[in-house]
């Protein structure tokens, strides 16, 4: 065998290993496998980069399905670099995903991760099915439920906010392209730091994350900015507070959303997270030319709280039990956030079909009522009488924690509520549009045409974009 035909079989059979892994996947996550609940997700991703691999490779020497007699149609040593790259980026890209699949392999991470990606789906979906009511995403746009993995990362993020979302291996011109591509693939992606993923409580913080996706997703950015933009803030000459709120919108909604996804538990983890020395809290300083992502956290614990107390329900005072006196920059917006909260929180949302959020994700004193419930029958040793929500369960992991840690820790109460929220999911997939993506496997072709239709679509933008196969000259 002559070194060029070594050298292109030792491709192929990198590309054969790559089709074999994404069969074995398929099979995980079908209706009989360990990961039936992540079917649409797997089916999703590797339709796409099956498109990706199409695109850049196929009839090429190293396609396996492109017959190849002769010497001459190996085409020549030169191009073999490009073989590799086009090859080991694609690998890449699979893993990338596949490692957060893989996670659920490993026992002790599957029960909170499995808790994660319920709460997650329980306070997306709702918004998905009136976004595709609504007309506002349709056919295949429409995305899967989320997929929660843990992370190298300090705190909890979403989508393309931070250097996790970038593949390992890939060149520094391949990172920022892929990051590009991102946004459009077809599965969201929560990521939640290694240090808290065991840890029920502080789930609660990817309800604030599941905010950003409903944001990004489902186009609600724009509209979350024009309700802040009309809100009608007192004495604000030229309109200099109204900006500095506007350019924290997405927090902002994220942090709203937050609290209607797990109520009170979210104010109290949220509270947790942003506590640090009183007086470097108490005078956090508000620059108005650049004034970043976030609120000051006076005036982040001020909105959620507004947020309680507009769903009649007292907000906790563990904070304002240390930073009692806020002065500076933050006291002069705080008279504003009565007025941001009831924009976001009341506003009948064009992109929900006039839904407001607590319509689609019901929250008040009697879902407190229940958190209170579960948290006292887990920490009682109780067995809880009827079904809960994932939401309800995630907050009254924080509810039971908070009323005395270490009891909560000695009981095991993350694994007894992580196990009770994986007995209540339903059976099968989550997706709604189950026989869209069926038909990306072959049977009712026809329904599922716009799915299969979108991915390959994406499938060869990221080709394009990351400059592979015949996009790389």
């Amino acid at each position: 065998m002559s070194l060029l035909r070594s050298a292109v079989e030792s491709l192929r059979a990198r590309v054969r290993h790559l089709e074999s892994d994404w069969e074995a996947w398929r099979a995980r996550a079908g209706a009989s496998g360990d990961l039936a609940q992540h079917h649409t997700q797997i089916e999703r991703v590797t339709l796409t980069l099956e498109a990706t691999l199409s695109d850049a490779l196929g009839g090429t020497p190293v396609d396996p399905a492109t017959a190849v007699s002769s010497e001459e149609r190996l085409g020549a040593l030169g191009a073999l670099p490009g073989f590799r790259r086009d090859i080991g980026t694609i690998h890449l890209l699979w893993e990338f995903f596949r490692d957060k699949f893989a996670q659920r392999d490993v026992d002790r991470f599957r029960a909170p991760l499995d808790a994660a990606d319920d709460l997650a789906w329980a306070c997306y979906q709702p918004c998905l099915d009136a976004a595709v009511r609504a007309g506002r995403v349709a056919g295949g746009r429409v995305k899967e439920p989320p997929l929660v993995f843990y992370a190298p990362d300090r705190t909890p993020f979403a989508k393309a906010r931070t250097k996790t979302f970038q593949p390992e291996g890939l060149d520094a011109k391949d990172v920022k392209a892929f990051t590009a591509v991102l946004m459009s693939l077809p599965v969201p992606l929560i990521g939640i730091p290694w240090e808290i993923g065991n840890r029920l409580p502080d789930l609660v913080l990817v309800g604030h994350e599941a905010g950003h996706i409903v944001a990004e997703d489902l186009r609600l950015a724009a509209e979350a900015r024009e309700a802040v933009r009309g809100a009608m803030l007192s004495d604000d000459t030229n309109g200099a507070r109204r900006d500095v709120w506007v350019a924290w919108t997405d927090e902002i909604f994220a942090d709203v959303f937050g609290v209607v996804a797990t109520g009170k538990s979210f104010a109290s983890a949220l509270a947790a997270e942003l506590a640090a020395d009183a007086d470097h809290v108490r005078t956090a300083p508000v620059r108005r030319s650049r004034p970043g992502a976030y609120p000051t956290p006076p005036l982040r614990v001020a909105l959620v709280n507004e947020v309680l107390a507009r769903l009649d329900i007292a907000p906790p005072s563990d904070w304002s039990d240390v930073y009692r006196d806020v002065i500076g920059d933050s006291r002069e917006l705080a008279r504003d956030v009565p007025v941001v909260a009831a924009a976001l929180l009341e506003r009948s949302w064009t992109g929900l079909g006039g839904e407001t959020l607590t319509d689609l994700l019901p929250w008040g004193p009697a879902q407190e009522a229940d958190v209170a419930r579960v948290a006292q029958r887990v920490m009682a040793g109780t067995a809880l009488e009827r079904s809960y929500s994932a939401r309800v369960l995630v907050a009254a992991a924080g509810a039971a924690s908070r009323v005395d840690a270490e009891r909560y820790a000695g009981l095991g109460v993350d694994g007894l509520l992580a196990e009770r929220i994986i007995e209540e999911r339903p059976g099968g997939v989550r997706s709604v549009h189950v026989a869209a993506l069926r038909a990306t496997r072959g049977s009712d072709r026809q329904s599922g045409v716009e799915t299969r239709e979108a991915d390959e679509e994406i499938g060869a933008r990221i080709a394009e974009v990351l400059k592979l196969g015949r996009h790389s000259s």
